[in-house]
């Protein structure tokens, strides 16, 4: 039986590859994107891993090939440099979708103007999609100053900021949700007094109680790698890279609620059109057929995307492993850049809207 050193295992897949590993590489990459809460952090020894000449890096452990563009040394410098170096292995998904996420924004201002200055659609459900749509507004727009380097100065604060109108933005979608099923499954008319500020006091204090929590542990993190795996990242690895790691339990309960909204409020509509044609028609075939029209279909649609149930889907994509390079992962990246123009088109271009703006 032939007897391998480790040394020898570890150095076989470098010499499949016919690479000789080299500690001075001749060709240098500059990235100057800001590292993500996704992105693996890796504390590497001497013997953990080898330079190679075209700058890529390979993992004697996993026997991986970090090219010089998938990967980046951690910007700081500790006392047992260089037997140990620390460096940063770039999986995130790459989000490409700029334009969107900048048309999104404009639509939101085109939708929150309507809104504000048509009094009929002030209501107690427009009041809510009013906040909805205000916080939306706010983590699209930091995004954006954030894409263009317009806010490195307050790079924390505006990674606690953002952090706090999405959480906000969940919250309000639930509002919403909520709201839309009590509207459209009750047969009271009047809207309850001070609703509205019950929604207020609830939504602001509950996003603001996870938002103190992070300052407070991003306080202990002391620039320490090692800490930093267990520490969100808000306004450290991106001014608007909003960590929603640490709180994906509650997320995906608004998520799973909205979901639940929607559906009770689907089976509602459906048994009201189901017996208005049963009236009309008077020879419906079956009880339980399911006879959906197209004003139908585009009904429910809208009533999916207004109530944020398409949310669940996209934290499942961050979640679930098998779905993060998956096409899924990035359709609903592409619905969350471009949901500002999508509730623009289910908002304001609808006929009874489009009417109420030409009678005012």
């Amino acid at each position: 039986m032939l007897d391998l050193t480790k040394k020898d295992i570890l150095l076989k897949p470098l010499a499949e590859r016919n690479i000789t590993p080299h500690h001075n590489s001749t060709e240098l990459m500059v990235l100057r994107e800001q590292f993500k809460p996704c992105d693996q952090v890796i504390s590497l020894k001497r013997d953990e891993y080898s330079m190679l000449k075209d700058g890529a890096m390979f993992l004697h452990k996993s026997a991986q090939t970090l090219s010089n563009d998938q990967y980046c040394l951690y910007p700081e410098i500790y006392s047992d440099f260089p037997e140990t170096i620390w460096v940063i292995n770039r999986k995130c998904f790459k989000n490409n979708s700029a334009e969107l996420t900048m048309i999104s924004v404009v639509c939101y201002i085109l939708t929150l103007a309507v809104y504000l200055s048509v009094k009929k659609l002030r209501n107690l459900l427009g009041k809510c999609l009013i906040c909805t749509i205000f916080c939306l507004f706010i983590e699209n727009f930091i995004w954006t100053l954030d894409h263009f380097r317009l806010v490195f100065d307050i790079c924390a604060a505006t990674g606690y900021i953002q952090y706090y109108f999405t959480i906000s933005s969940y919250l309000w979608l639930s509002v919403v949700s909520f709201q839309l099923w009590e509207v459209l499954t009750s047969l009271k008319r009047e809207e309850p007094q001070y609703r509205f500020l019950i929604y207020n006091t609830v939504v602001w204090c509950t996003a603001a109680i996870p938002t103190g929590v992070i300052v407070s542990m991003n306080q202990i993190r002391e620039n320490n790698p090692e800490k930093s795996r267990s520490l969100p990242h808000d306004g450290y690895t991106g001014c608007s890279d909003t960590d929603m790691s640490n709180c994906y339990t509650p997320l995906i309960i608004t998520d799973i609620f909205n979901a639940t909204m929607f559906v009770l409020t689907s089976i509602h509509i459906w048994k009201v059109k189901r017996e208005v044609k049963r009236f009309a028609q008077q020879d419906i075939r079956s009880s339980t057929c399911f006879e959906f029209d197209f004003q139908t279909y585009i009904q429910f649609l809208r009533l999916f995307m207004i109530m944020g149930a398409n949310w669940i889907i996209y934290q499942l994509t961050e979640i679930v492993d098998f779905m993060k390079s998956s096409i899924i992962k990035s359709l609903t990246v592409y619905i969350q850049d471009s949901f500002g123009i999508i509730l623009f088109v289910l908002l304001i271009l609808k006929s009874s809207t489009l009417k109420v703006i030409m009678e005012r």
